[in-house]
């Protein structure tokens, strides 16, 4: 799950997403200039989080973490919050920690829905969103 997340395989994600381009249905007409559309969409939407995210940094990054060294108490703290979460999920994923994802599956439900109405109505728009949100969700 994370490595289809990481940056390095964005990519890959653009392979996943040619169904969109009608290529497997064998329409007659030219699949490049869809593919070239819906690959510039979403590397418009990756490309404007990555930008927003810069831009943060940039803004009001430095005054904030500045005083953050990994030896300062502000850098110890993180390290035991992510060292416990890190641990916390190992296991959960070997299966010591039982989880139920039906009820995240359920949460995201209807923002699945919600973009797959926007990838019918407007497919453009859609991808963009979707670069968008793949780029935030391997960040997060």
């Amino acid at each position: 799950m994370a490595s289809f997340f990481s940056p390095c395989s964005f990519p890959l994600l653009v392979t996943l997403l040619a169904g969109e381009t009608g290529a497997e249905r064998g329409e007659e007409r030219s699949v490049l200039p869809r593919t070239l559309r819906f690959a510039t969409a979403l590397s418009i939407g990756a490309a404007l989080f990555l930008l927003l995210a810069g831009a943060a940094i940039a803004l009001g990054g430095a005054p904030l973490f500045e005083g953050v060294t990994f030896t300062s108490a502000a850098g110890r703290t993180i390290r035991i919050i992510i060292g416990s979460l890190l641990i916390l999920f190992g296991l959960m994923q070997i299966g010591v920690i039982p989880v139920p994802f039906e009820a995240v599956a359920e949460l995201a439900f209807p923002l699945e829905r919600r973009q797959a109405q926007l990838r019918r109505r407007h497919p453009t728009a859609g991808f963009a969103l979707f670069g968008f949100a793949y780029i935030l969700a391997g960040f997060g």
